[in-house]
């Protein structure tokens, strides 16, 4: 803008109006020979209703007129497409999906908004479509998803550039750790993706070696051709490599990733790192197997769980899958009943329980050979089968219990116990090491050892490629099963007694038979109501385990909390009786009976009962505003203010992260003694989150109790508030 003084040189002191300009002639820059603009808007109007009249114009249909909205694309966005294609596209014909066939402009038009356009104007009402139209419509939505992973993937990159050159600028200026300048990008990240932060930084690493590693697989994602998950799996092998290597494989694999399964993919792309560097491989292998080697448990996605090795030396994995391959083969010789599938996972159950499996066939009730026979011909009477029983010869004897812990130690100084145990009513939290005795080896036919069920030939190189076993798998009738698996889910009686070092969070309409909420084990997931009751049984037995409960308010969060001291014993009640919803299964609301009445006099009086024998006194969890009247004048907060924390907040207070509290620091939002050891200034975030909060550029803060407001370097802001339990 000039400059100008003022007043200025009118009569009444403005300034003068400047000279007048001239009309800028629009023809003026034309290139010789280019007729003028002579375009007659009314005399085209009448030309286009002279061709409908004379039928050489159809006339639309009311559905393109009324019932969808406009498409307007500029030619800057369909630069690369045919004229002649691009009006046939923007027809009634190709608007209406018949441009997505086999072979036609759309089936293999790039992705962008031209393309996205055309596929929202087809999904909009999909049964217009036919089959082949349908078909392409899809092939064309995963081109665009595809393409919009490539954008968040270069959005990623230049973030973790940044956050990179911060970091080293930082470091070279000689901040001390923890206070320096883009320390901790992948929390910022996994904020924003609401994910932890080892897979944001997993995929920050992804994002940058795209960029300067991986050209060829970049394109391809970029075009389309492949999606992220198969730009994922070329990545993941070739992290180890050089620059010329990775270059190599890059050119290689990018060609061959759009017609390859994501199992033949990722064995390709790890046998040509073998072969390029296999030096390189086998140092990455060691890495892994220094920083990620460990036992995992967890829950199945069909309510069982699973207990496997992770990271292991491929010799010990092979010796191990020998030893129990063997002591299926003899358990079968010995006359137990089942497919050796089956018979494998009995004796990985036993080994892992300080079991001998070949106990079995020497207790007094081992099956002859009558019993034998009779196990080939079908199962036993009753689904037990025969030679079912632990080491002592009693039949269904429970396992003994592993070592104990005792129960005031846990992280933080804190008990074992400290997850609190939620419940619409008050909830029981029993806390143990274990989920019981799942060995589930119930009768199966016997046919041949190569014809077992055993699909052990299943790949599983990669954890997080689940959604596309059934590709290699097939169904189950493929994997050479001799017959269903008609035994029992669960071994018959209750389990053992076992020691207090995971938390049980027990809905107590559920151990009660008035309701159907799942329960919770730490570390292994949700647990359905039988499974429940079983385990808190098992728990309640063990002399260490302590029981905590917790009442909710009517929206699911922890409204007070209290716990009962010493063990307390407590048997499953009866549901298939008066005073119950029916047997384990039957239909109920998520925490009552189908009436939703709640619990009849019967089950409030066993509560009550339970109450009362625990002693339990309970305090009200600070909710909307704090009246301090659990505030404690020191730093480290006490083991009751510890419960209401954790009660309030189950996990790690930070967007993304699912650390449970039990295991989590209790922080000061406002350090003390600035700020107080109260229930408005205490949350349970993870270590990482922790240290995060105290970095330049971060902010937390905590406007009311259990509501935690994070301000990242990045300037955005994310809120998380206080659990909600199922109920």
């Amino acid at each position: 803008m000039p400059e100008v003084s003022f007043p200025g040189d009118g009569r009444n002191g403005e300034q003068p109006p400047p000279p007048a300009v001239p009309a800028r002639d629009e023809t003026a820059d034309m290139p010789a020979g280019v007729p003028e603009d002579d375009w007659d808007g009314d005399a085209d109007l009448a030309a286009y209703f002279a061709d409908l009249d004379a039928g050489r114009r159809r006339i639309p249909e009311e559905w393109e007129i009324e019932s969808r909205p406009p498409v307007t694309i500029s030619l800057g966005d369909a630069a690369d497409v045919d004229p002649a294609e691009l009006v046939v596209m923007l027809g009634p014909d190709g608007l209406g999906g018949e441009i997505f066939a086999r072979d036609r402009p759309a089936d293999v038009l790039r992705p962008g908004p031209l393309l996205g356009a055309l596929t929202e104007r087809a999904a909009g009402d999909p049964a217009r479509l036919g089959d082949n139209e349908l078909l392409g419509a899809m092939a064309a939505a995963r081109r665009l998803a595809a393409r919009a992973e490539y954008l968040e993937l270069r959005a990623i990159a230049e973030f973790t550039r940044r956050r990179e050159a911060q970091l080293q600028a930082a470091t070279a200026a000689g901040v001390p750790p923890g206070c320096r300048d883009g320390e901790f990008p992948d929390a910022e990240l996994g904020y924003e993706l609401v994910t932890s932060p080892n897979a944001a930084g997993d995929t920050m690493g992804m994002a940058v070696d795209l960029e300067t590693r991986l050209p060829k697989t970049r394109e391809a994602l970029a075009a389309g051709v492949i999606d992220g998950y198969r730009a994922r799996l070329i990545w993941k092998p070739t992290r180890c490599l050089s620059g010329e290597d990775a270059a190599y494989a890059d050119a290689l694999l990018a060609g061959l990733a759009p017609h390859l399964r994501y199992d033949q993919l990722a064995r390709k792309a790890a046998a040509t790192a073998m072969k390029l560097d296999p030096e390189a491989c086998q140092r990455g292998k060691e890495q892994a197997r220094r920083d990620r080697q460990r036992v995992a448990a967890g829950r199945e996605e069909s309510g069982n769980a699973y207990l496997s090795g992770r990271e292991l030396a491929i010799e010990d994995a092979l010796a191990g899958k020998a030893h129990i391959d063997a002591l299926a083969v003899a358990l079968r010789r010995g006359g137990l009943p089942g497919t050796l599938q089956r018979l494998r996972v009995l004796a990985f159950t036993d080994l892992t329980q300080g079991r001998d499996p070949l106990a079995r066939l020497t207790s007094p009730s081992a099956p002859g050979p009558a019993a034998r026979d009779a196990s080939r011909r079908g199962p036993a009477p009753g689904g037990q089968p025969p030679g079912n029983t632990r080491p002592g010869g009693q039949p269904g004897q429970d396992r003994p219990a592993p070592g104990t812990k005792p129960p005031d130690v846990g992280p933080g100084g804190q008990p074992g116990q400290d997850r609190p145990a939620p419940g619409t009513k008050p909830r029981g939290d029993a806390a143990s090491d274990d989920a019981g005795d799942a060995a589930g080896d119930g009768p199966d036919r016997i046919g041949d050892e190569a014809d077992d069920g055993d699909d052990d030939q299943s790949w599983d190189g990669y954890p997080d490629l689940a959604d596309w076993q059934h590709e290699r798998r097939g169904h189950r009738a493929d994997d050479g099963c001799d017959g269903p698996d008609d035994g029992p889910a669960a071994p018959a009686g209750p389990p053992a007694p076992f020691p207090a070092l995971i938390n049980l969070t027990i809905p107590a309409g559920t151990a009660f038979g008035f309701g159907t909420a799942p329960g919770e084990a730490d570390g292994w997931g949700l647990l359905d109501p039988d499974d429940t009751r079983r385990l808190l049984q098992a728990a309640s037995r063990h002399p260490r385990t302590r029981w905590c409960f917790t009442q909710l308010a009517p929206d699911g969060t922890a409204a007070a909390h209290g716990c009962g001291r010493g063990p307390h014993p407590w048997t499953p009640p009866r549901l298939d009786g008066p005073g119950s919803t029916g047997p384990p299964g039957s239909p109920g609301t998520r925490d009552g009976p189908p009436s939703g009445e709640g619990p009849d006099p019967g089950q409030a009086a066993a509560l009550a009962d339970l109450l009362r024998r625990l002693n339990v006194t309970f305090t009200p969890i600070a909710k909307g505003s704090c009246d301090h009247r659990n505030a404690e004048d020191r730093y480290r907060p006490s083991r009751k203010l510890g419960h209401l924390a954790r009660a309030r907040t189950a996990t790690c207070p930070a967007p993304g992260c699912g650390a449970q509290a039990c295991h989590n620091d209790l922080d000061h939002t406002v350090a003390y003694p600035a700020g107080r050891t109260c229930e408005c200034n205490i949350g349970p975030p993870c270590r990482r989150h922790h240290r995060c909060k105290q970095a330049p550029g971060w902010t937390l803060e905590q406007p009311e109790p259990g509501l935690f407001r994070w301000t990242t370097p990045s300037g955005r802001v994310y809120t998380t508030r206080p659990t909600i339990y199922e109920m």
